[in-house]
């Protein structure tokens, strides 16, 4: 199914681009990172809270990327965290369940029929992407059209 989506501000976005000719890396990753902040803060918001320990560990991560004008800021998990979100079940304590992926996503028990068995997750993040989609893109815009601006000042 194709999705057609309209960002307010993108047709002078692109313009700025076309006037600044190559894009410069440091408007894409301002822009991102301001997005990542955002997302950040719209996961820990909607993160279950029981003993706090998923939303402290909840961080931004920017992924190293070969192509220029392109940059992914993606929320994580922070790794020193690990070992509080590995839980070990069953016999010998040889199973793992990794917490914030069941919170997500959902679990089973072993009690009852399969649909009984079954927990919805939370879907934090899901939530977080799906509700504030139009701040993150517009956030984006704002800061690299300032960027741009920016940018074409020092030209002059």
């Amino acid at each position: 199914m194709a999705v057609n989506i309209t960002i307010t501000g993108m047709a002078e976005l692109e313009a700025g681009f076309a006037r600044l000719g190559k894009v410069p890396q440091v408007i894409v990753n301002r822009g991102a990172v301001a997005a990542g902040k955002i997302m950040l803060a719209a996961a820990k918001r909607y993160a279950p809270e029981d003993t706090g320990a998923l939303r402290r560990g909840l961080i931004n991560v920017k992924e190293k990327t070969s192509r220029p004008g392109k940059k992914v800021v993606q929320v994580s998990l922070a790794a020193d965290m690990n070992d509080t979100f590995v839980k070990r079940y069953g016999p010998n304590k040889s199973l793992r369940a990794y917490y914030p992926a069941s919170q997500e996503w959902g679990w089973t028990t072993g009690k009852g029929t399969p649909h009984e068995r079954h927990h919805q997750g939370w879907h934090y993040l899901r939530e977080a992407l799906d509700f504030n989609k139009t701040e993150l893109e517009e956030t984006f815009v704002k800061v690299a059209q300032q960027e741009i601006d920016k940018a074409l000042a020092s030209r002059r």
